[in-house]
C-alpha cells in the first residue's frame, strides 16, 4: 500500500520491488501462494485498499469473505504510511451481523473427522491435522476475536482477546488455545522428521507414530473443536444463510 499522492511513482516502483522480494523468497524455498495473494498482485494506493475492504465487509460474498479473512492477517512491516483505517474497517465488520454470520459459516465448514462416540476417523491411520482442526481453530479465533473488537494478528492473541471481551468463555478460549498448540506441535514435529528424512513436508500425521497420550489429547482436542463449531452454528444460525 502506498500514499495516493505517490500513485504514479508508487505504481511503478512497488510492483518491481515486490517482484524482487517474492522471487527471492521463492528461491529460498517459500512457495508462491496458489491463490495469488502476493505483494506483486496486491499493490495499490491506500484509497483503493479502503474501497476493497469496505466492499468485502458490506457485501461478504464467498470470494469477498475469503479476501477479508486473508487480509485480517496482514500487518505493516515498514514505512510511515498509516494503515490503521484498514484495521478499523475490518474490526467494524465484526459488529456487522451479515459479515459475522458469513465468518461463522466459514468457521464451521471444516469439521473434525470424528465418528460415533467421538472416535477418530482416519485413512490409512493418517490424519491431516491442518484440515482436521488447525484450520477450524484459526477461523474460530478470527471470528470471536473480531467480534470482541480486536485487531490481533495471531490465533492465540485472538483467543485471548475473545476471552477478555466475553465473546468466548475463558475456559472455551483456553481449551481452544491448548488444542491449537497441540495440533501445531504435532504438525511441526512431523514436518521436521520429514525434512530430516529428505521427504517433502505435509500435514498427514500417522496415528501409529504417536504415543497413547498424544492420541488421547488429539482426540479430545478435536472433540472440543467440534463442540465449539456446533455452538457457533447455533449462535449465528449459520443454517439460515447460503
Amino acid at each position: 500500500a502506498f500514499d495516493d499522492h505517490a500513485r504514479a511513482t508508487g505504481g511503478e516502483y512497488f510492483p518491481v520491488l515486490a517482484g524482487l522480494v517474492v522471487t527471492a523468497l521463492a528461491r529460498a524455498g517459500l512457495p508462491l501462494c496458489d491463490g495469488g495473494y502476493m505483494a506483486t498482485t496486491w499493490c495499490h494506493p491506500i484509497s483503493e485498499f479502503r474501497g476493497f475492504f469496505r466492499g468485502w465487509v458490506e457485501q461478504p460474498e464467498p470470494d469477498a469473505l475469503l479476501r477479508a479473512e486473508v487480509f485480517l492477517d496482514v500487518r505493516p512491516v515498514h514505512g510511515d504510511l498509516s494503515v490503521d483505517v484498514l484495521d478499523r474497517i475490518l474490526v467494524g465488520g465484526g459488529s456487522s451481523g451479515q459479515f459475522r454470520v458469513q465468518m461463522a459459516r466459514a468457521a464451521v465448514r471444516f469439521t473434525p473427522p470424528l465418528g460415533p462416540f467421538g472416535r477418530l476417523r482416519t485413512k490409512d491411520s493418517m490424519i491431516d491435522v491442518k484440515v482436521a482442526g488447525i484450520a477450524a481453530i484459526v477461523l474460530l479465533a478470527r471470528l470471536y476475536g473480531l467480534a470482541a473488537g480486536s485487531a490481533s494478528r495471531t490465533t492465540l492473541a485472538r483467543l485471548e482477546a475473545a476471552a477478555a471481551g466475553g465473546t468466548l468463555s475463558r475456559a472455551g478460549a483456553g481449551n481452544l488455545a491448548e488444542a491449537y498448540r497441540l495440533l501445531t506441535g504435532l504438525r511441526l514435529r512431523h514436518q521436521v522428521d520429514q525434512f530430516s528424512a529428505g521427504v517433502v513436508p505435509d500435514n498427514l500425521v500417522r496415528l501409529d507414530d504417536l504415543t497413547d497420550e498424544d492420541r488421547r489429547r488429539l482426540r479430545d482436542g478435536l472433540r472440543l473443536v467440534r463442540d465449539v463449531q456446533q455452538y457457533t452454528a447455533m449462535r449465528f444460525s449459520t443454517h439460515m444463510v447460503t
